[in-house]
């Protein structure tokens, strides 16, 4: 909950935008105000919604499951533990960047440098800079982890052990059976064409 009180403002921001869009792109037939239609705005905030709900489950997800479990998850569908690895890797490079970011911003204060003063795009525009080393800072970690697991013989085997065993207990099951009613409802409500105010 609290990643995700952290994205309420980007939240808001999908919200508002995803309305404007549509209310400026698209028309129906009921007029609200001017040239404004209640079908787009209602559209703008369905699709809102989408993407709000798509990256509140993504933060989530990532929150309450560690990489290993990712990865050991991938193997259990019998797909190639290097992707299982690649993946895993993968969502470890955002928060790399921004442990990154936070060490050039911090050694750049140290020298002198004021970010915090300025209105919005004075601060952004200092930020710029900071970007480009914090990118070559993590591209050299991932270079150095490359060379790591090499040397440790990574891919020698086409078959790996893993420490982590993942067990499904009853509430996985209880959990994979309402997803599985939620998107059999989900595509009914689609396919019949329910709760539709206006077709675009």
């Amino acid at each position: 909950l609290s990643a995700l009180k952290k994205l309420v403002y980007i939240m808001v921001a999908v919200l508002i935008t995803g309305v404007v869009g549509w209310s400026l792109m698209a028309t129906g037939p009921t007029t609200l105000f001017g040239p404004i239609t209640l079908e787009p705005v209602l559209q703008g905030v369905a699709t809102a919604l989408r993407t709000a709900i798509g990256i509140a489950s993504s933060i989530i997800m990532l929150c309450t499951t560690r990489n290993e479990e990712f990865a050991e998850a991938l193997s259990r569908f019998k797909l190639p533990y290097r992707l299982g690895f690649a993946f895993s890797s993968a969502l470890r490079m955002a928060p790399t960047l921004i442990g990154m970011t936070t060490t050039v911003r911090d050694a750049q204060r140290s020298r002198g440098l004021d970010l915090d003063s300025g209105s919005f795009f004075d601060r952004f525009r200092k930020f710029v800079p900071l970007f480009a080393p914090a990118f070559l800072l993590t591209m050299r970690g991932t270079d150095q982890l490359a060379m790591a697991i090499e040397a440790k013989g990574f891919g020698y085997q086409p078959n790996r052990g893993n420490y982590l065993k993942l067990e499904m207990k009853p509430i996985d099951y209880i959990l994979i059976a309402l997803s599985i009613i939620f998107v059999i409802v989900a595509i009914y409500i689609s396919v019949k064409n329910l709760f539709v105010v206006y077709e675009l």
